[in-house]
């Protein structure tokens, strides 16, 4: 265990010694709960990114397919209905 220099005291490391150092790997994690090390970890198949990645590639092509379409589409006569609803919200709520 390292003590605290006294006041006035300067403290100093020499490379040699440093280079024995090494910080500990955190074994938790911010909520408590225990990380499994790496090395216990099962080892990924390759199907298994195989999947993940083709997964990946599906999903985006269809939020970018979903995006694109909105823009070709786009309408804004929609919007018009919804000043109607505001209107009838307001009314609607000076009865009560």
């Amino acid at each position: 265990m390292l003590s605290l220099p006294a006041a006035g005291e300067i403290t100093t490391i020499s490379i040699e010694t440093a280079r024995g150092l090494t910080m500990e790997r955190l074994n938790f994690e911010p909520f408590g709960e225990r990380m499994a090390q790496e090395d216990a970890l099962p080892q990924t198949s390759r199907a298994s990114k195989l999947l993940l990645w083709a997964g990946s590639a599906v999903f985006w092509s269809l939020v970018t397919v979903i995006v694109l379409a909105r823009a070709a589409f786009f309408n804004p006569d929609i919007f018009s209905s919804f000043d109607r609803l505001a209107a009838l919200t307001g009314r609607a709520s000076g009865l009560f």
